[in-house]
């Protein structure tokens, strides 16, 4: 502790040193443990001055502790958030601005957000970074920098270094060394008994790592601990592992090295990773890339959209075919729907294709990440605004005693369950949501003139 003190000290009289001499230039930072500084330019005040600021901190993902950049090191498998603070002179933070980091040696570790993050309403902001490789062995620094656009324009910087694994790994070639994520499957579930009705979708998702020595080789029948990063809070059914379990699961990998695990949601909405680590090594835990988010409820009336696509033709004078549309689902609480949930498209005025999917029956779209996509083909025998498009689907709140029909009519039309247009009738239909969606709106000719489309035939509530 003494020699570090003395180290400290002679850093802060060297910088002093430098400033008093002019030197060291602008917009650096000085580490410190467990978090960088930095300063910025421009402004009112013509540069005088530092107006922003950026100071970052690192904790580690597994458990929230402060990470120490100075004396710890970035290890495989034990990513680290680091937090990005922007304020300005007077130390009021400054929202809604792009931060950007960048690694001075990406060889070595990897970060997420593309690198970019938006400062929120407290002007902070985060991303993670992770060493990209057991073998990886080194040091690197991470540099962000803010562009203050405005009335009071500035720039800040802020800088942190990181050694990166290093602890090297010493077990022996064909043991188990460290597990690499490979997939999950699906991203999106419904919640227990959520899925009902809805033959693509699905309330078990399958997560997958694979076991490697320290030279990269598959290690077949090796044994990997598996979990979930976050349990229900007040209660409900948990969701579960393979074997039925609420808590952790341990699982021989196969021939190739691969080992997977089944997670099963429970009754509760949630977000959740799958977590692995090896039995020889369990304090250095290996995430998945990809979360699962796990849906509260079947699709809701109200939270099934439907919109053309931007640029599409068909808010245009000038049409042609086909026109792009998009579809996006929510339920009862405006959450994603599950991946996989089954929308059916219907059209009396041309021809709906849908995106194609595995799995995917025939007139219809298979929900990913709540939405799905398609492509309209109108018939030209229609003038403009009296095309429409209908999409149902299994959900809740749906208009009681009206039927789905192919022209949206099941709203105004008394004698809407007799004729030919009926798709679902009553009692069925209460079980079916639906919208309809119609070329109208303000058409944009050649010159870009606006011109108002006619009434479209889509009768809706």
């Amino acid at each position: 502790m003494y020699k570090r003190i003395v180290g400290w000290l002679s850093v802060a009289a060297t910088a002093a040193l430098m400033l008093a001499c002019g030197g060291g230039g602008s917009g650096g930072s000085m580490l410190s443990p467990g978090g960088g500084g930095g300063s910025g330019g421009g402004g009112s005040d013509g540069g005088t001055a530092p107006t922003y600021k950026l100071t970052l901190s690192a904790v580690n993902v597994a458990d929230e502790t402060p990470f120490d950049n100075i004396n710890g090191a970035l290890i495989y498998g034990k990513p680290v958030r680091v937090n990005v603070l922007l304020t300005d002179a007077s130390g009021k933070p400054v929202p809604g601005q792009v931060v950007n980091f960048a690694l001075d040696n990406t060889s070595l570790a990897d970060l997420t957000n593309s690198g970019a993050v938006l400062t929120d309403s407290n002007g902070t902001g985060n991303l993670t970074i992770s060493a990209n490789a057991p073998s990886s062995q080194g040091a690197l620094t991470l540099t962000a920098t803010a562009t203050v656009n405005g009335a009071n324009p500035g720039t800040a910087t802020a800088a942190m270094s990181f050694r990166i694994n290093a602890t090297a790994i010493t077990s022996p070639a064909g043991t188990p060394a460290f597990l690499q994520y490979v997939s999950t499957t699906p991203t999106r579930l419904f919640v227990a008994g959520g899925a009902q009705g809805n033959n693509n979708a699905a309330e078990q998702a399958i997560t997958t790592f694979k076991v490697l020595d320290k030279d990269s080789n598959a290690v077949p029948g090796a044994q990997v601990w598996f979990d979930v990063t976050k349990r229900n809070d007040g209660g409900g059914l948990l969701p579960i592992l393979t074997n039925g379990s609420s808590s952790a699961v341990l699982v021989a990998a196969d021939s190739n090295g691969v080992a997977s695990v089944t997670v099963k949601s429970g009754d509760r909405p949630l977000s959740i990773n799958v977590i692995a680590w090896l039995p020889a090594n369990p304090t250095v835990q290996f995430w998945s890339n990809d979360q699962i988010v796990i849906s509260s409820s079947r699709p809701d009336q109200r939270k099934l959209l439907m919109n053309w696509a931007s640029g599409s033709s068909c808010l245009k004078v000038d049409r042609t075919w086909p026109c792009d549309f998009v579809i996006t689902v929510g339920d009862e609480n405006g959450q994603p729907v599950a991946d996989g949930t089954v929308v059916n498209l219907v059209s009396d005025t041309g021809v709906i294709v849908a995106d194609i999917l595995a799995g995917q029956p025939a007139g219809s779209c298979l929900t990913v990440n709540a939405q799905c996509t398609g492509h309209y083909f109108g018939n030209s025998a229609f003038p403009l605004g009296e095309h429409r498009l209908i999409a149902y689907a299994v959900g809740v709140n749906a208009p009681p005693g009206k039927p789905v029909t192919k022209d949206g009519s099941w709203i105004d039309n008394l004698l809407t369950g007799i004729y030919w247009n009926v798709i679902v009738n009553v009692p069925d239909s209460n079980n079916y949501i639906r919208n309809c969606l119609p070329d109208v709106g303000n058409f944009v000719d050649a010159d870009g003139n606006l011109i108002p489309s006619p009434q479209n035939k889509c009768r809706m509530p």
